[in-house]
């Protein structure tokens, strides 16, 4: 069971050493399982494969995005320009000017920047500018937190 679920069902809630497989066409994307009497029966949908598969697929595209942003926040250039934004700077020729560097540069990072989202362009007043997706991060810190727990067992 863990094999063909991607290890997201535990193959410990089926407790019986016997159980009965119903497959099912009906309810396609559904899995059933009662532990009555002298078997457990399971009922499984005709594409739940297809669906564990698409979960797992799911699960490392969120995993893939994380390490696209910790990758972008670990070069100091890029943290520094997503400070600077978060703290109200967007113009390039001032985010370069604070950090020494060219503002063809800036704009090569904050490309890199909107590409991973850590950032991306707001319209404030009739003028667009760059802004810090604090929901983006928390859900990425979030993530992070979730992937280093101790499995319980």
């Amino acid at each position: 069971m863990e094999e063909i679920t991607y290890s997201i069902l535990d193959s410990t809630i089926i407790n019986n050493e016997e159980n009965r497989i119903l497959i099912s066409s009906v309810m396609q994307f559904a899995i059933s399982i009662s532990g009555e009497g002298r078997y457990n029966y399971i009922a499984w949908g005709l594409r739940m494969e297809e669906a564990f598969k698409r979960i797992k697929e799911i699960n490392e595209n969120k995993i893939s995005e994380r390490l696209k942003i910790f990758k972008n926040l670990g070069d100091r250039t890029r943290y520094e320009v997503v400070r600077l934004i978060a703290s109200g700077v967007t113009s390039t020729k001032e985010i370069a000017k604070a950090l020494g560097v060219t503002s063809a540069t800036i704009s090569y990072h904050i490309n890199n920047l909107l590409q991973s989202k850590i950032i991306k362009i707001d319209r404030t007043e009739n003028r667009y500018g760059y802004v810090v997706d604090h929901k983006l991060l928390e859900e990425i810190i979030s993530g992070l937190k979730e992937d280093l727990k101790t499995p319980q067992k």
